[in-house]
């Protein structure tokens, strides 16, 4: 873990060279021109969604699948004109596809950074060295590493002790660094209300208990929805009656832990989707946030010391995969599956590990894992655009729209089906 700790701010303060300098260049051209294909492409697919909208109008008056096709027609070779055009000019400008180029610049300065921190000579620092740092394979660091896991380790709490020895480290042609001491507990890190009131010798918070989708006699979802909005306005009411009010900017979190603490995976689900209009903006963005949280933990579960993506990634579908129905049923669910999935395919085949059968998930799931593959996304890049910040993105990590999503704004006018009676829009 130190060693990791110091290669990685090695790999980020590293001197650069010219080959570092033209490989900057080159991620700064192909960023821009990223952004350039999202703007056409935005106006490519409204002027698109517009022909779809008309035509879905008229196909749902006289249900004429021909008369539906022929309307479509001139838009869709329209798009398909403007996309060609589109990648006709990523050609000219920066030699091809932005994102393949952004994922190569991102291996080369990654695969450098730890090609020249493995000939790096650190004297006293060596393995077998006093306080010597031990290569990154190193079966007995390992060993030790799954033994505090196992042990109830959690290395997010220890973020700032190895930032700290990292920074403290006299690194080659780097120096001594330094740290922000600011967060004593870890970045991540954040006691629950429950922890609070044992640290405090009073009461835990009341625990709402909702029944899953596991339990025989499962209620309906209507009920899950009036026993969360009952349970959301008992806990206002308690704590007006204690002079307090709810701050759900509080980076504490305490307001939102004791409001949601106690509800299940399906009752979060029904705040966060607001299928009926029950719930305000700002109960539907704590549920959101609190179930991209719960996936994280699933993931970090599976790799605490952050050394086995694969392991992340396959843990977060296992996870998704016992969600109930309705939540199977929402775009979210699919697109989560999705990313998780192509992540976990991905990084198993660049690491030559054995490769688990995970099935599809849901149709929606299986074409956007397939957009994924056509355009051979970079993992990291995937799991950022769709899970929020507890990914390092932005947002809550909840995706009810796909065209929210720069990763398949370009593969939109292929999702849709066909059903008994003719064409059928995905809504997305």
């Amino acid at each position: 873990m130190a060693t990791n700790a110091v290669k990685d701010r090695f790999i980020k303060e590293r001197p650069e060279d010219e080959e570092d300098e033209a490989w900057a260049e080159k991620l700064g051209a192909a960023e821009k021109a990223f952004k350039i294909k999202t703007e056409r492409m935005d106006k490519a697919m409204s002027a698109l969604n517009e022909a779809r909208t008309a035509a879905y109008d008229a196909f749902g008056k006289d249900e004429d699948t021909e008369a539906f096709q022929a309307a479509m027609a001139p838009a869709n070779a329209l798009f398909r004109a403007e996309s060609a055009d589109i990648d006709r000019e990523m050609m000219e400008t920066v030699g091809g596809d932005p994102n393949k180029i952004k994922g190569n610049a991102f291996r080369y300065f990654a695969t450098k950074g730890e090609d020249a921190f493995e000939k790096l000579d650190f004297g006293a620092e060596a393995e077998g060295g006093e306080g010597g740092l031990l290569s990154p394979d190193n079966e007995k660091g390992k060993a030790a590493a799954k033994l505090m896991y196992d042990l109830g380790f959690e290395g997010k709490l220890w973020a700032n002790g190895l930032a700290e020895y990292a920074a403290n480290v006299d690194i080659p042609g780097v120096g001594r660094g330094e740290v922000d001491k600011s967060r004593p507990g870890g970045k991540d890190f954040e006691p629950s209300a429950k922890e609070e009131a044992e640290a405090a010798g009073l009461p835990p918070p009341p625990t709402t208990v909702l029944t899953t989708s596991q339990t025989p006699g499962l209620q309906g979802f209507a009920k899950v929805i009036q026993d969360a909005r009952d349970s959301l306005d008992a806990t206002y009411t308690a704590m007006a009656k204690e002079g307090k009010g709810v701050n759900y900017s509080d980076p504490t979190g305490k307001d939102v832990e004791r409001l949601f603490g106690g509800f299940d995976r399906r009752s979060l689900h029904a705040i966060a989707s607001n299928k009926d209009g029950t719930f305000s903006k700002n109960e539907q963005e704590a549920a959101q946030s609190i179930m991209a949280r719960q996936q994280k933990e699933a993931m970090d579960a599976a790799d605490p010391l952050g050394t086995d993506k694969a392991a992340a990634y396959r843990a977060g579908v296992k996870f998704l995969d016992e969600a109930s129905q309705e939540e199977k049923e929402s775009v979210n669910w699919s697109v989560q599956r999705a990313a998780l999935q192509y992540s976990y395919e991905k990084t198993t085949k660049e690491t030559g590990a054995p490769m688990e059968r995970l099935g599809y998930g849901s149709a929606l799931a299986s074409v956007l894992k397939d957009a994924l593959e056509a355009q051979d996304a970079q993992a990291g890049d995937v799991m950022k655009s769709v899970g929020g910040k507890t990914m390092g993105g932005e947002g809550t990590g909840y995706v009810s729209d796909l065209k929210s999503l720069s990763l398949f704004q370009d593969f939109l006018p292929n999702l849709s089906v066909r059903g008994a009676g003719g064409p059928m829009s995905v809504t997305v």
